[in-house]
């Protein structure tokens, strides 16, 4: 499944993740450092679900990221960014 949420203007990413993540079921998250939020981190794990998400500059208190998963985030924004440049920052792993 693939779902887009489009924002008006200039707007941090992070305001799309209710709208992005509704009714959505995941193993993990891969999320860029704009999805360093304590309160997201707190969702994910209430909902057993793996931040792969690398740490800002300045934030501790969390494990470290999975890096090989963090790659995969690469591989899938070249594969919506061929043409046009799309904002793809957050990237869910289903279970099927």
């Amino acid at each position: 499944m693939i779902r887009f949420v489009l924002l008006p203007g200039r707007r941090h990413d992070i305001t799309s993740f209710d709208a992005l993540m509704a009714g959505i079921y995941c193993l993990a998250l891969i999320g860029d450092k704009a999805f360093d939020a304590h309160w997201l981190r707190n969702r994910l794990a209430g909902a057993h679900i793996e931040a792969v998400i690398p740490l800002r500059e300045g934030t501790s208190g969390h494990a470290a990221h999975d890096r090989d998963k963090y790659k995969w985030r690469h591989l899938i924004e070249n594969f919506f960014c061929k043409d046009e440049r799309v904002s793809t920052h957050c990237h869910a792993l289903r279970k099927d």
